[in-house]
C-alpha cells in the first residue's frame, strides 16, 4: 500500500511513502485512467499512434498498443464529456 505525502490523511500502515507527486496507475484501473486522459484532451485523439505520442510527451508514459486501442474503443462508445 502506498501513502502519498500530498494526501492530508495518513494511513495507520503503509509500505511506501510517495514524497514527490506522481500519477500512479493501478493495474485494475488502467483503462479508466486512459479514457480520462482521452476525455481531457483539448483535441480529439483519433488513433493509437497519436495517443501513444501524447502520453509519452505529456506524462512520460509508455503503454502497450493493444491497451491504448482498448481505451480508444471504449471512449468512442461512451458519451464525450468535453467542456
Amino acid at each position: 500500500m502506498l501513502h502519498k505525502a500530498s494526501c492530508p490523511d495518513v494511513p495507520d500502515f503503509y509500505a511506501h511513502k510517495v514524497v514527490k507527486w506522481r500519477w500512479i496507475i493501478y493495474p485494475w484501473a488502467v483503462i479508466e485512467d486512459l479514457t480520462a486522459f482521452l476525455q481531457e484532451a483539448k483535441q480529439p485523439i483519433k488513433n493509437v499512434a497519436a495517443f501513444a505520442k501524447r502520453l509519452q510527451e505529456q506524462h512520460g508514459l509508455h503503454m502497450p498498443k493493444s491497451t491504448l486501442q482498448d481505451a480508444l474503443d471504449l471512449s468512442r462508445k461512451a458519451p464525450h464529456q468535453h467542456p
